[in-house]
């Protein structure tokens, strides 16, 4: 490896030699420097994160409040261990896989049955025939209930994805509150689906046809006619509808919606 003869007629922190301008960053050392520094600061910054991690976890061990049914005094929650919310995916599950055994077994043994069939009297284009008709209807069975059943994995996936507690009766209609990890969520238990997901800090009603809900000390309005968000979650405060229109404040403006989630100007 080249190096430069002149190194002893440069100052110690010289990015290049001032008699023959050798590149003192390529020297095998100074890379060696740079990579070493470079993982101690990356090592660095993981400790630290994890130091106000661990900080964080004492300051609230053995704190209730941090319990997150005692963050929502005004709502009954329920484990979902021992909620009856029924997907029916067990049931699901047994009825595929014996669907496909079936499937299998059809084409694996349908020249067996033929000849069977065939040698007790039973004309050949039908023997050879039934075995590879029963394997296709049960093909087309499998798809017909595969799709419902997606769904229903789907649906209960998400919704233990979303929820640890839910709410012991409904909250309005249908919709029950969810809870995880200290975050609210809606759960519309007439089509066994998380309407949103447990994100939010609360939710309370609004009016007959409305739900308000705050998130980093915004608000926004939900309509249960729409089942979504008509007025974002950037607001300070929202009056009650008048008129068919709701006024919203941020800082010192305001802001008008219609009860369709329109912005007037």
């Amino acid at each position: 490896m080249k190096r430069c003869p002149n190194n002893h007629d440069n100052p110690d922190n010289a990015k290049f030699c001032r008699i023959c301008g050798y590149n003192f960053g390529n020297s095998f050392s100074s890379q060696i420097k740079n990579y070493w520094n470079a993982f101690i600061s990356f090592a660095t910054r993981i400790f630290n994160k994890m130091i106000n991690e661990s900080k964080t976890r004492l300051a609230n061990m053995g704190r209730s409040c941090g319990f997150t049914p005692d963050l929502f005094p005004s709502i009954n929650l329920s484990p979902c261990s021992v909620a009856k919310v029924d997907f029916q995916c067990k049931r699901g599950v047994i009825f595929m896989v014996v669907l496909i055994v079936l499937f299998v077994l059809a084409v694996i043994y349908s020249e067996k049955i033929g000849s069977l069939l065939y040698a007790n009297g039973v004309p050949y284009d039908i023997s050879y025939g039934i075995t590879p008709s029963v394997a296709l209807v049960l093909f087309f069975l499998f798809l017909y209930k595969f799709i419902p059943f997606l769904r229903r994995t789907t649906r209960w996936l998400k919704y233990r994805l979303n929820a640890d507690y839910i709410e012991y009766s409904s909250f309005t209609s249908n919709l029950y509150r969810i809870a995880k990890k200290g975050k609210l969520g809606l759960f519309d238990k007439s089509k066994n689906v998380v309407t949103m997901g447990s994100q939010y800090d609360n939710i309370t009603t609004f009016d007959a046809e409305h739900i308000l809900i705050e998130k980093n000390g915004k608000k926004g309005l939900f309509s249960m006619k729409k089942n979504g968000i008509i007025v974002p979650i950037r607001y300070d405060r929202i009056d009650p509808f008048k008129n068919s229109m709701v006024k919203c404040y941020k800082g010192t403006e305001s802001y008008y919606y219609d009860i369709n989630g329109n912005r007037m100007e």
